[in-house]
């Protein structure tokens, strides 16, 4: 007897989501794709980490006998339910802000490929649809290939502790600075300057001292959660953050807009 198709919804950082609502979608996912396909959750532990802006969800065809039709068939029906999923979901927690969310299928074939993507970046807005360019962390992603089956949900136990206090406020951080580019943005100023002061407040919001808050910036830049044009400099004598960045600002989340203006990181 020939094994059933595999295919496994990989939650990059399972605690992300709720595990009744991911046991949902799984569900529907399996009436959706038939008795003779096996959907299953897989995971790796240190994957996602709680620092993206994006809410990511990986789709592996585990396979080896996809034909390219069938790649193609599938991955559309898997990108329609997850986003109908994401509708229903976000219709049932009104009163919770929406994260924006990125869904891509991966299949077998020679090595890992994506063969379909979407995501949607506003509240509201209209999904957009791949390819999209990959990165260097993407390319190392799919070469490692599909995560493991674990049981479902994940017992936060069994991760490391070093994804409590700081990936929560790595998390905190981007999205600060992500929502002071985007009002920049809306009042159509060309640049962003965050100094050390602000720095700081930021910092002191997540009960953080000043080294503490300086340390936790400078590893998102030099990680490159927030890409410079120019290496990071710290003033010796102050200790003051000083750098550039492009003149449209990159979260390794890939959190981008049109006409997103330029982040200036200065002393």
């Amino acid at each position: 007897m020939n094994a059933r198709p595999q295919v496994l919804v990989e939650p990059a950082n399972p605690f992300a989501f709720d595990p009744n609502e991911f046991s949902e979608m799984i569900e529907d996912l399996s009436e959706e794709l038939g008795s003779e396909y096996s959907v299953r959750v897989a995971y790796r532990e240190q994957v996602g980490a709680a620092v993206t802006l994006y809410e990511v969800i990986n789709i592996w065809l585990s396979w080896q006998n996809w034909s390219t039709a069938a790649q193609g068939a599938v991955a559309g029906v898997l990108l329609e339910k997850v986003l109908n999923w994401r509708k229903k979901r976000r219709e049932a927690n009104l009163d919770t802000p929406p994260r924006p969310i990125w869904i891509k299928v991966i299949a077998e074939k020679v090595g890992w490929k994506v063969v379909g993507e979407v995501r949607v970046g506003e509240p509201n807005g209209k999904p957009e649809y791949g390819p999209f360019a990959e990165d260097e962390d993407s390319v190392q992603h799919l070469r490692k290939g599909p995560p493991p089956v674990r049981p479902w949900p994940p017992e936060k136990e069994s991760f490391p502790q070093r994804q409590g206090r700081e990936l929560a406020d790595r998390r905190k951080m981007l999205e600060a600075i992500h929502a002071m580019v985007m009002e920049a943005q809306q009042q159509e100023r060309e640049f962003v300057v965050l100094d050390s002061p602000t720095v700081v407040a930021i910092g002191a919001q997540m009960r953080r001292n000043e080294a503490e808050t300086k340390g936790l910036f400078k590893r998102l830049i030099n990680e490159g959660y927030v890409r410079l044009r120019t290496p990071l400099e710290e003033i010796n004598e102050t200790g003051a953050l000083r750098g550039r960045a492009n003149r449209r600002t990159t979260f390794r989340t890939r959190q981008r807009s049109e006409g997103l203006h330029s982040l200036l990181i200065a002393s």
